[in-house]
């Protein structure tokens, strides 16, 4: 009788470590293995840029080839003319590529505009601009050319 109330306390004993070891080992952090997931992250962000591609600022792109030596007189020169046809232009120049140009233009003189950045010999609109007119977006993409 003794040697069965010993085994059973032992029993007992041996099962309550068990059960403790099991409900404690939630609690130890394990080094865990988490597989690398950037590069499939940059192909998804990738494909959904291509997908989902954003519309263009810009209402109109102008793409004009110049030498290095010009290309910032030809970046006044737009500002002029942007501001002879009553709008405005900002520039970001990048010495390694070109300059691109962002023009604030009335929309009846989008088109002669365009022409005027094209064609250096066209230097001011035909007609004036109607009070409170619509305006557009003209982007202007200097490129050089070696």
């Amino acid at each position: 009788m003794e040697k069965a109330r010993r085994m059973f306390w032992i029993v007992g004993l041996i099962l309550s470590a068990g059960i403790l070891a099991v409900a404690l080992g939630g609690y130890w952090s394990r080094p865990r293995n988490e597989p690398d997931l950037s590069p499939l992250n940059h192909y998804l962000e990738g494909t959904a840029q291509k997908v989902l591609s954003l519309s263009k600022v810009a209402d109109a792109t102008v793409e004009v080839k110049v030498s290095r030596a010009a290309l910032q007189s030809e970046v006044d020169r737009i500002k002029d003319l942007a501001t002879k046809f009553d709008g405005s232009a900002v520039a970001d120049s990048n010495r390694q590529t070109g300059a691109d140009l962002l023009a604030v233009i009335p929309e009846q003189f989008a088109d002669q505009f365009a022409e005027a950045v094209r064609v250096t010999s066209k230097t001011a609109p035909e007609g004036t601009p109607s009070p409170g007119a619509k305006t557009v977006l003209v982007e202007i993409k200097l490129v050089l050319t070696e």
